[in-house]
C-alpha cells in the first residue's frame, strides 16, 4: 500500500498556495489550471492565482509583525470566533469515531460471531471483506462524490446509510436474544442479512464521516491557524479512536449496555450525526479556503 501511494504521488502537482508563498508565481498558474482543467491564461485561474498573492502578502506582514511562536496559540484559543470553529469541527470528530464504525473494524471478528458466523477462518475472511469494502467504497467517494455533489451531500448519503445499517443489526441482535438464537431458516437468513448490514455500515462511513471529518478541519480554519488547529483536531480525532477502542470490550459486557445496547447506542450517535449534518454543516465545495473559514464563526 505504501508503494502505490509513492507512485501516485508522482503525478500529484504542487499547492498553488505554497508556489505563491515562495514566489512561483507561474508554477502556481499552471498547477491551478491543471487541478481546474483549465488553460493557464484562463481569466479565473488569474483571478485567483492573483487573490492567493494577496493573502500571501498579508500573511507575510503578519508574520513580521508577530514572530512569537505562542501567537498562533493566542489567535486560536484566544478568538471567540476560531473557538466556535473548533468546537464546531471537534463535534464532528466525536460524532464521527462514536458512530461506532472503526470499532467494528477493530473488532470485527468478534461481532461477525455474535452474527452466528461460526469458525476462525470464515471470520477472518468476512473481516478482511469488510476492509476491502471500506476501501473501495471511501476510493469510490473520494473520485466521484466528495468534489462533485458536494461535502454535505456525500456525509449525508453515507451516515443515512451508516444509521439504517446500525438499525438494521441492532434490531436483529436484540430479536436474537429475545428468543435464545433461534435455529430455522429465516433466522440463518436474518443473520446473513445482518452480515451485509455491518458491510453496509462500512460502506455508509467510508462515503460519509471518513472523508468529510478530515477535509473540514483544513478547510473551515483560517490560514493563520490553520496548522495549529488542524493538529490539535487530529490529536483530538485519535484520542476518541483510541478511547472508543478501549472501551468497546466493556460496553459489550452484560453488566453494561451488552451487544444489543451498544449497536443501539451507535445507531443513536449515527441519527444524530445525520442532524447534526443536515442543520449544521455548511457546503464547503467549489469554494476557496478564505470563503470556507467564514461560514463558522
Amino acid at each position: 500500500m505504501a508503494a502505490v501511494l509513492l507512485i501516485f504521488s508522482l503525478g500529484c502537482v504542487e499547492s498553488p498556495r505554497y508556489s505563491v508563498y515562495y514566489g512561483r508565481v507561474e508554477l502556481a498558474r499552471q498547477s491551478l489550471a491543471r487541478l481546474w482543467g483549465l488553460s493557464n491564461d484562463d481569466c479565473r485561474v488569474i483571478k485567483e492565482v492573483e487573490f492567493l498573492q494577496h493573502d500571501t502578502t498579508s500573511r507575510l506582514a503578519a508574520n513580521k509583525s508577530s514572530s512569537s511562536i505562542v501567537e498562533p496559540w493566542k489567535m486560536l484559543f484566544g478568538r471567540k470566533s476560531n473557538i466556535n470553529r473548533l468546537l464546531f469541527l471537534i463535534s464532528a470528530q466525536l460524532l464521527s469515531q462514536w458512530s461506532g464504525t472503526n470499532a467494528i473494524t477493530t473488532y470485527a471478528p468478534k461481532f461477525f460471531a455474535l452474527l452466528n458466523i461460526a469458525g476462525h477462518s470464515e471470520k477472518l475472511l468476512k473481516t478482511a471483506i469488510f476492509g476491502v469494502v471500506k476501501l473501495v467504497a471511501a476510493t469510490i467517494s473520494a473520485l466521484f462524490f466528495i468534489d462533485r455533489i458536494g461535502r454535505k451531500r456525500t456525509l449525508l448519503s453515507g451516515i443515512t446509510l451508516q444509521f439504517l445499517a446500525l438499525l438494521y443489526v441492532a434490531i436483529f441482535i436484540t430479536a436474537w436474544d429475545a428468543q435464545g438464537e433461534p435455529q430455522s431458516g429465516n433466522a440463518d437468513r436474518a443473520a446473513i442479512a445482518a452480515v451485509v448490514a455491518v458491510y453496509m455500515t462500512g460502506i455508509g462511513y467510508a462515503f460519509g464521516w471518513n472523508s468529510i471529518q478530515y477535509l473540514i478541519n483544513a478547510e473551515m480554519l483560517p490560514s493563520s491557524v490553520r496548522t495549529l488547529g488542524t493538529s490539535f483536531l487530529m490529536c483530538i480525532h485519535y484520542a476518541n479512536r483510541f478511547a472508543l477502542v478501549k472501551t468497546l470490550p466493556s460496553m459489550m459486557l452484560d453488566d453494561a449496555l451488552q451487544p444489543k445496547g451498544t449497536f443501539w447506542f451507535f445507531f443513536a450517535v449515527a441519527l444524530i450525526g445525520l442532524v447534526w449534518g443536515l442543520l449544521w454543516l455548511p457546503e464547503t465545495s467549489k469554494r476557496s479556503l478564505e470563503e470556507t473559514n467564514k461560514l463558522i464563526s
